[in-house]
């Protein structure tokens, strides 16, 4: 066995030195895309639609529903399409099917159609988990962007077999186009994650949905298209629409590569957002004056804004007008959905301090987590993890393996779980035998995380990635050192060194959303300070001042006189214009490095 590691261990090395000799992409994850739709001239048109360069998808076609939600059910595709133009198909009963197990079936979604009216579709499957919405004319300009879209953000699109994990928070940052349909598509990504990682209920979901649309659109439409009351007024005289109205401005060098900023920081607790158009900004002051309709422009067509006040909390703006910020609450442990496998069982209440079952009882059910939070303690009496509802089972592979407890399972707060006996669990296996596949791969996942650290070449082939990168960096290949590492990461996903390493290199590379998405895993695991100076800056980078200065002060809380963070806490308070801060800070990085070159640079602006 040991010999096998060896020429495993060899065989990588050999593959990744080939890898960067050839420039092959090598460890590409098959992207599914699943089309549903009869008219085999569309599908061709939608397959030469599929092609990418730097992404491997399979792209399967049914041209029946029966087969398509068979396909569906098993393969678990990334993105499913589906074209409401078909008439030879029911397409609304193959879209209601989905919707009864979207616990599981909760992919990207996108409809076709061939409606005059969009308004009318969107009314038909507006409580759908769909993302977009093309027409048929649209295809060749909408198409490959979104299941680009979708695919780049596969963070967003939830699997359920792999726990979210967001105790240190998940933040990033994208980048609009100015287009309404942009916007309601991560409007809908965004919404649709929180819901699926039971982080709000269903009203909160349509409320966040509405509220970045809006904002979304106000941003396109009043900030970088400059559409003001007239403007609209006059357009809809002549019978346009603010779509018309929008892809006119799009015609004006003046307006059309300006961009939306999305930011969004996700807690435990509440997720942010920003919203910030490269307008000239608007008099929200006036807004809150609470003037007449008639006389104040912004209320006459600020609907969203007051929808958004309603809704969201601490809504406020920037002194130039031009970003408005809003956050949403989360409730707390609690199951939004529940599988189809479990749909007509009877809930179980636990109190505080109640055992769900103890070490060494038989395992003759599985447990799924409806609420609460639950210890997992040891034969020792040392709790060793904690369980909710993301985490789907309690003690499923004891309960597959047919072993007895190897855990005590106990209530830290009032819960609710539902049993399902072996008997049980035969019988509707045999009813959805799809779940049975489901749970071998939660398993494989389970067992494949439990197992990681006994593979015994850890020690040989990690130092031969950290070498490797490192040798690569001193070349000035940083760009190759971060492919590698990330390679590194498929094999070892919990490293830590890999992970500070990378975040690093990602930031030195100007990667700064990468950077941060890295940096997030890794502080997870160790919160050091150099990794906390590294996300610093990359949120700095990133104009997401708020974690940039929590990083940052995190540094200067342990230690006062760390030079770099003084620097960058300096870089940052210039940044949003807080000078006398700055001034501040300055003296003080004089004080601990006086003879710092970073001195004059910040003397010069100061």
């Amino acid at each position: 066995m040991v010999e096998f590691h060896f020429y495993f261990c060899t065989a990588v090395i050999i593959i990744i030195d080939w890898y960067y000799n050839k420039q092959v992409l090598l460890f590409r994850v098959m992207k599914k895309v699943l089309i549903i739709n009869s008219n085999q001239e569309l599908s061709q048109e939608l397959i030469a639609n599929l092609q990418f360069d730097d992404k491997e998808v399979q792209v399967k076609v049914k041209d029946n529903t029966e087969e398509a939600l068979k396909y569906l059910h098993y393969e678990l595709a990334d993105v499913t399409i589906l074209n409401f133009a078909d008439a030879n198909l029911p397409m609304m009963e193959a879209l209601n099917q989905i919707n009864e197990d979207s616990w599981l079936n909760n992919g990207g979604l996108i409809a076709l159609h061939d409606l005059p009216n969009e308004d009318e579709f969107l009314k038909s499957v507006q409580h759908s988990n769909l993302l977009g919405i093309i027409s048929l004319k649209s295809i060749k300009q909408r198409l490959k962007n979104l299941v680009k879209l979708i695919i780049d953000n596969e963070q967003l699109i939830f699997q359920r077999e792999v726990p979210v994990q967001i105790e240190s928070g998940l933040a990033g940052t994208f980048l609009l186009e100015t287009d309404p349909f942009e916007a309601n598509v991560y409007a809908s990504l965004l919404s649709l994650f929180l819901y699926n990682a039971n982080l709000v209920d269903i009203e909160v979901k349509s409320s966040i949905k509405n509220a970045l649309v809006e904002m979304l659109m106000n941003a396109i439409e009043h900030g970088n298209c400059n559409i003001g009351f007239e403007d609209k007024t006059k357009g809809m005289m002549e019978g346009k629409s603010i779509f018309d109205l929008i892809n006119e401005k799009m015609e004006d060098p003046q307006y059309k590569d300006r961009k939306v900023k999305l930011s969004f920081v996700i807690s435990q607790v509440k997720s942010s957002f920003s919203i910030e158009d490269e307008g000239g900004g608007f008099d929200w002051r006036m807004r809150q004056k609470g003037l007449d309709d008639e006389q104040n422009e912004v209320l006459a067509h600020g609907r969203g804004i007051v929808m958004t006040q309603d809704a969201a909390q601490n809504l406020s703006y920037n002194e130039k007008g031009n970003k408005v910020s809003f956050e949403f609450n989360h409730q707390r442990n609690q199951s939004n959905l529940r599988p189809k496998l479990l749909k007509d069982k009877e809930e179980i209440h636990y109190k505080a301090g109640d055992f769900v079952f103890e070490y060494g009882a038989v395992s003759n059910y599985l447990v799924y987590i409806v609420s609460g939070s639950y210890s997992v303690i040891d034969k020792n009496g040392n709790q060793f993890a904690k369980l909710v509802p993301n985490d789907i089972f309690i003690g499923e592979m004891a309960f597959l393996l047919g072993n007895v407890r190897t855990a005590t399972v106990q209530a830290q707060y009032p819960g609710t779980v539902i049993k399902l006996t072996k008997d049980e669990f035969i019988e509707r296996i045999q009813k959805y035998p799809y779940y049975g596949l489901f749970l071998s791969r939660l398993l494989a996942q389970r067992l494949a995380t439990n197992n990681k650290d006994r593979f015994e070449s850890k020690p040989i082939l990690l130092a031969q990635f950290r070498e490797r990168s490192a040798t690569l960096y001193k070349d000035k290949k940083t760009k190759e050192a971060c492919n590698l590492l990330k390679i590194a990461l498929k094999f070892f996903p919990n490293d830590f060194e890999l992970l500070q390493v990378l975040t690093e290199y990602l930031a030195i590379n100007k990667k700064y959303t990468e950077s941060i998405e890295y940096g997030q895993k890794a502080i997870r695991i160790n919160e050091t300070p150099k990794l906390q100076l590294i996300l610093g800056f990359s949120y700095l980078k990133s104009q997401n001042y708020n974690l940039a200065e929590t990083y940052l002060q995190k540094i200067l809380v342990e230690d006062e006189n760390n030079a770099d963070a003084i620097y960058h806490i300096i870089r940052l308070y210039l940044a949003i214009n807080k000078i006398e801060l700055a001034k501040l800070s300055y003296q003080k990085l004089k004080e601990v490095a006086p003879n710092s070159k970073k001195l004059e640079k910040i003397a010069k602006i100061l």
